[in-house]
């Protein structure tokens, strides 16, 4: 059978529809500079935010499809198995 979205219009028992939208959703890169190079250099993402974390050794990199007002990468480097990231 599989499984039902309880919220569809059908589950609900009405034919009203339910916008859903992903605002910003956060991917694993191996290194950032490689990830803005793809992201930015090949797919022609722009830019929004690139602050350094300097506590972490990390840094808060979201970039956002060209023509997007609601879609966002945030590119998060994963932290070295073993060490703290806190």
């Amino acid at each position: 059978m599989g499984l039902q979205n309880p919220l569809s219009p059908q589950s609900r028992g009405d034919n009203h529809s339910i916008n859903q939208s992903v605002g910003q959703v956060a991917i694993v890169v191996r290194d950032y500079d490689e990830a803005l190079h793809f992201y930015v250099g090949v797919l022609g993402f722009k830019l929004i935010e690139d602050t350094p974390i300097h506590a972490q050794h990390k840094r808060w990199e979201v970039v956002a499809p060209a023509g997007s007002s609601s879609s966002r990468i945030l590119l998060a480097r994963a932290g070295v198995i073993g060490t703290a990231t806190m």
